[in-house]
């Protein structure tokens, strides 16, 4: 890396490797890492409940939110982060495979399960970029109320 892009990125936060993993593994992209709830790549696959996989994803998504910006969120004032390449494509892949499972469920009680499955997804990962929201399931619970009321 040369002199002038180390400087350009003193001070810029990234995410860490674990974190990436356990995404990766939600993904169904990383066989290698393992949690104690199943992947939710795979009980997609398996046609099983999400409901634990989906809570593990949400998890790791705010240990990611408190890794990029601050304990506090709302607080921090530093905006300039990046994200790996490998990060986004595991949140990015995380939710087509759910909405691709929504348009593939058999009945339409599971494909509003598995739509709203994703939308929480969506609003959390949304909630990491903007890097202002200190609670993501807290944002998440209010922005459905918000639009169910």
């Amino acid at each position: 890396m040369s002199q002038s892009n180390r400087e350009l990125n003193q001070g810029i936060n990234m995410e860490k490797a674990n974190t990436t993993s356990q995404l990766r593994y939600h993904a169904g992209l990383d066989q290698q890492e393992k949690l104690s709830s199943p992947s939710l790549a795979d009980v997609l696959w398996r046609k099983e409940s999400t409901q634990e996989a989906l809570e593990d994803v949400l998890r790791i998504l705010q240990a990611l939110n408190i890794e990029m910006n601050g304990e506090i969120p709302s607080e921090s004032s530093n905006r300039e982060q990046h994200f790996s390449r490998a990060l986004i494509y595991a949140v990015s892949e995380t939710i087509r495979l759910v909405r691709h499972s929504a348009n593939e469920a058999p009945n339409d009680a599971l494909r509003n399960d598995l739509d709203k499955s994703a939308r929480r997804i969506e609003m959390a990962w949304s909630a990491v970029l903007a890097g202002d929201i200190d609670n993501l399931k807290n944002h998440i619970t209010e922005e459905e109320a918000a639009h169910e009321g």
